[in-house]
C-alpha cells in the first residue's frame, strides 16, 4: 500500500441515475467508507432476472472470498467493496482498461475521469480476478492471496494493474463522457 498526497489517477464510471449518479467535475468525495456501486448493487438485485445469473453469483462469490482473504490476512489495506477502483495516470493503462471494461462494446453511459487523489492506495494484478477453470473457494482464496500480496502489480511495468483507493478525491477533469 502506498500513501498518496494530490496524485493523478484516471477512473471509468459507467453511470446508471438509478445507482450511481455521474461524478461531477471540481467537487470532492470519499471512498473507503461505505459500499461502493459494484458491490451495494447485489444487496437488491434479484438475480434470477438477470441475463447470466451464473455469472452474477460468481462475481458475489469472488468478491466475497477476496474480502475475506483481505481482512483475514491483508486488514491494512483498502477493501475492493468500499473503495473507488482507479487507473494508473498513463493512456497505456488508461485503453487497457477502457477495453477491459468494454464500456464501448456494452452501450452504457460512462465517463472517464481525472482525478486527483490524496489517501491510500493499493495496486493489484487483475489477472488474480479471473474466474480459474478450476471453480474451488480455495482456488479463489489463492489467487486473492496473490492479488493481496501485490504480485506482478507494478504499474510502471504492468498495464493490467489496477488501484483500490481509499480516501479524498477531487474531480480535476471529465476527460470524456457519452451519454447515449
Amino acid at each position: 500500500m502506498e500513501q498518496v498526497t494530490n496524485q493523478i489517477f484516471y477512473h471509468i464510471q459507467k453511470i446508471n441515475p438509478n445507482i450511481t449518479p455521474s461524478l461531477q467535475k471540481g467537487l470532492t468525495y470519499t471512498a473507503g467508507k461505505q459500499k461502493n456501486p459494484f458491490i451495494s448493487i447485489y444487496d437488491n438485485m434479484n438475480i434470477s432476472k438477470t441475463s447470466n445469473p451464473l455469472v452474477e453469483y460468481l462475481l458475489y462469490i469472488r468478491e466475497s472470498l477476496f474480502e475475506e482473504v483481505r481482512q483475514q490476512y491483508f486488514p491494512q489495506l483498502p477493501s475492493r467493496q468500499k473503495s473507488i477502483w482507479l487507473i494508473p495516470h498513463n493512456e497505456k493503462s488508461l485503453s487497457f482498461w477502457k477495453d477491459a471494461l468494454q464500456v464501448d462494446k456494452l452501450n452504457i453511459p460512462y465517463q472517464i475521469l481525472e482525478l486527483v487523489c490524496s489517501g491510500n492506495v493499493f495496486y493489484g494484478n487483475e489477472k488474480y480476478l479471473k474466474n480459474s477453470t478450476e471453480l474451488t473457494f480455495n482456488n479463489y482464496r489463492q489467487s486473492a492471496f496473490n492479488y493481496w500480496s501485490g504480485l506482478d502489480a507494478d504499474p510502471e511495468k504492468n498495464i493490467a494493474v489496477e488501484c483500490i483507493f481509499s480516501g479524498y478525491f477531487t474531480v480535476k477533469e471529465v476527460i470524456y463522457q457519452n451519454s447515449l
